[in-house]
């Protein structure tokens, strides 16, 4: 019993065929069935109305009306017999009276006239007992209804064939082309556990069900992929990161170690090597604070807020730290721009942006924060007049540890891990962050699929548009 409900849970293409087969037969034989019933039925009925008109008439004026309807059936396809109570046979073709005198319709086979050539028919007929007392014989031959009834067998059973070899064809057609596409993905996936993240399963370009479910599947690989190299570029820069400042304290215990010191130059040693260990911790606490963001908990809290009220408290936390650096911060004039997000980490975000800008950005220079909003799209734009970000790394500063090359040598600090924060954040957002063309200023843009555009009266055109 059981190997009988598995059978039918995961039917073979086989069994399916068969049952497919059962069906068509089915149908065919009840198609013939019905059409042979309805024949018979029309036959019968006009039987008993040949009956009833006989019987309507008077009892000395049947065998001349029995006898006249003989003389026009020469070929006796409709042939009477009546015969006296005692089955004296009186006139028509029947000279026989058949055994079955109870009024329901039978088959019979006879030879009727004495012509030679004349041959067996096949005939539908009744003998009914009139209330005169004498016995009526009629039928009717059945012999055109047999061959029509031969033809449609054999349309049926030749549609039939016809039906279950198409079916037969296209079910192995098919069923080869779909064993050839699940040996395609069967080897793709085995290149793909075997280490070659880059590949990818295959698609037929149908777009049946298989190809989406095949596109899903390969967008699920090119996250794991993406976030597989993005671990191997943390481990490589936790890596160089951590190794900087745990061999200078390395470096300055061994010294302390190998030196006579006063109170004081080992109180210097400590601070030193306290402050190597916060540098240490403050990575770790970076990485914690990205590997955090895609928690459920933090997606729970996402609610509509209006991104102007975030970028206004981003402008007015960090506009002292602008002016102690003769830097101008302004958010240009925008209609509000509602997405679903979370406060806190957008706060985060566009902090970081304007950070990255404040360190980079010479004294007199400008930081300009823009919002705006066009086909269905919410924008918010970060620039700045310092030096830019050449463009062949500007995909590789959203890296974990990635310094710019224009950096080195200079006196900013920093983590490396600013815009990998930024961009985890979008994406937990469902937006984007690229570094545009700014010549040779810096533009960096956060771009949020959806939003919901708000028009507060007294808008201008300038303001509802924010053109650079």
């Amino acid at each position: 019993m059981h190997k009988l409900c598995s059978l039918f849970r995961q039917p073979s293409p086989v069994l399916l065929f068969c049952l497919q087969a059962a069906i068509a037969i089915g149908l065919f034989s009840l198609l013939c069935w019905v059409t042979i019933r309805h024949t018979v039925g029309e036959i019968d009925e006009h039987l008993f109305l040949k009956v009833t008109q006989i019987q309507h008439l008077p009892p000395d004026e049947i065998p001349a009306r029995i006898a006249m309807d003989t003389s026009d059936d020469p070929e006796n396809k409709r042939p009477y017999g009546y015969f006296s109570p005692r089955g004296e046979h009186i006139v028509g073709a029947f000279e026989t009276l058949p055994s079955k005198v109870d009024g329901k319709p039978f088959n019979l086979i006879a030879t009727l006239g004495h012509q030679a050539g004349d041959v067996q028919r096949h005939y539908r007929g009744v003998v009914v007992r009139l209330p005169s007392g004498g016995i009526l014989v009629t039928a009717r031959s059945t012999d055109g209804e047999g061959h029509f009834d031969k033809v449609l067998l054999l349309i049926a059973g030749g549609s039939l064939v016809f039906v279950l070899v198409i079916g037969m064809v296209s079910g192995t057609l098919v069923n080869a082309a779909a064993a050839r596409r699940l040996r395609d993905v069967r080897r793709a996936t085995q290149q793909i556990a075997s280490g070659r993240l880059d590949h990818r399963l295959p698609l037929s370009g149908s777009g049946d069900d298989i190809d989406n479910i095949t596109a899903v599947v390969n967008s699920m690989l090119d996250e794991v992929e993406r976030l597989i190299r993005d671990i191997q570029g943390i481990c490589a820069g936790i890596a160089h990161e951590v190794r900087t400042p745990m061999t200078r304290m390395r470096g300055t215990l061994e010294t302390t170690r190998r030196r006579t010191m006063s109170v004081t130059d080992y109180e210097q040693v400590i601070d030193t090597a306290l402050q190597q260990s916060d540098i240490v911790m403050t990575r770790f606490s970076a990485l914690l604070r990205i590997a955090q963001i895609g928690e459920a908990a933090v997606l729970a809290r996402k609610s509509p807020l209006n991104l102007q009220d975030v970028l206004n408290d981003v402008i007015d936390f960090y506009e002292a730290a602008a002016e102690e650096r003769s830097l101008t911060l302004e958010l240009l004039p925008c209609v509000p721009a509602i997405v679903n997000g979370e406060a806190d980490l957008l706060f985060s975000a566009f902090g970081n942006l304007i950070e990255n800008a404040l360190k980079f950005t010479p004294p007199g220079g400008a930081i300009t924060v823009m919002l705006h909003q066009r086909d269905g799209k919410v924008t918010v734009e970060v620039r700045d007049t310092g030096p830019g970000i050449p463009v062949a790394e500007r995909d590789l500063v959203f890296l974990p540890f990635y310094r710019a090359k224009h950096q080195a040598g200079t006196t900013t600090t920093g983590s490396g891990i600013g815009l990998s924060l930024v961009a985890a954040i979008a994406r937990l957002h469902n937006a984007n962050v690229s570094i545009r063309e700014g010549g040779p200023r810096c533009c960096v843009a956060v771009v949020f699929e959806s939003g919901m555009h708000i028009h507060p009266a007294g808008a201008s055109r300038e303001e509802v548009d924010c053109k650079r």
